[in-house]
């Protein structure tokens, strides 16, 4: 990276010029617009800037830039992505050799911040690639994925139409492929019933119409069972209230978790190792003393 006030050449992440101190800046290939090193996109014409370092592309004079829609270079490896006409090559950086000896339909940009791998499709398959070699993690076999809404390696892959988990960094299958949905918290749904992983193993078996999910709280949500009768469990599979009732009505009051019970028409109450048995009306037991 040059700086652009001594000319003096810097290291790609360097912020500040080596030389003379200046914040080091760029320039826009498209209206020549100067702008922040760290700029994404051009602040005048709106151009995305692209990481891939084109110098070495123009010195070889074997591909340039203007030539395709979009290159993309991996965050530290040795490969870039080029996307020309909606085919999806990729190139080795240095030599400008393809990778693969055959195109790919479409690429997630949304999963390029991950460092060590990336996810591309072909033929209609996902597969995920190592994004310091370029090279092949798992085989292009999965129909969809679901990007993860917290930090880790392990994505929800669909194949056959059901669901399992796989680690992105070595292709392992973590979780089988035997369920209609997995959720982002690991609630999983088998034969139409929900269950819930810990350790890519059930705590919770796959009984319940519903469970609700509390990984973030300390609170715990009624569920149904498929015996039509409610209840509360923990995510590793302790039962807090026993599945007997007909109804159970959760509230918040000052952080407590306060269960309200129905049985055979009658009401009773469970806080926190409190328990009131089924024996009065809505109204009574609403009245009761839990604190």
């Amino acid at each position: 990276m040059k700086c652009l006030k001594c000319n003096s050449n810097n290291s790609d992440t360097s912020k500040y010029c080596c030389e003379c101190g200046a914040p080091l800046l760029k320039k826009c290939n498209e209206c020549g617009s100067i702008c922040s090193i760290s700029a994404k996109f051009c602040p005048q014409c709106g151009k995305r800037f692209d990481d891939i370092n084109l110098d070495i592309i123009k010195y070889q004079n074997k591909l340039t830039f203007h030539d395709y829609v979009f290159i993309e270079k991996a965050h530290s490896g040795s490969y870039i992505i080029v996307i020309d006409k909606g085919v999806i090559q990729i190139l080795n950086i240095y030599s400008l050799k393809p990778t693969f000896d055959y195109t790919f339909d479409s690429w997630d940009y949304d999963q390029k911040d991950y460092q060590d791998f990336t996810f591309l499709r072909r033929n209609g398959k996902w597969g995920i690639v190592n994004a310091v070699t370029g090279k092949l993690i798992t085989d292009f076999i999965y129909d969809d994925y679901l990007r993860n809404d917290h930090a880790g390696t392990e994505f929800r892959m669909k194949q056959n139409n059901l669901w399992g988990k796989v680690d992105a960094l070595t292709g392992k299958t973590m979780v089988p492929f035997i369920y209609e949905k997995i959720e982002f918290d690991d609630r999983v749904k088998y034969h139409g019933y929900w269950g819930w992983l810990t350790d890519h193993v059930l705590s919770i078996p796959c009984e319940y119409i519903n469970l609700s999910s509390y990984r973030f709280s300390d609170n715990i949500y009624p569920s149904e069972h498929r015996s039509g009768k409610w209840g509360v469990i923990t995510q590793l599979g302790k039962i807090v209230i026993e599945f007997e009732y007909d109804e159970i009505e959760y509230h918040e009051p000052f952080g407590h978790s306060l269960y309200y019970l129905r049985k055979n028409d009658k009401w009773g109450l469970y806080c926190e190792g409190k328990r009131f048995p089924c024996t009065y009306t809505k109204e009574e037991v609403k009245k009761l003393k839990w604190y």
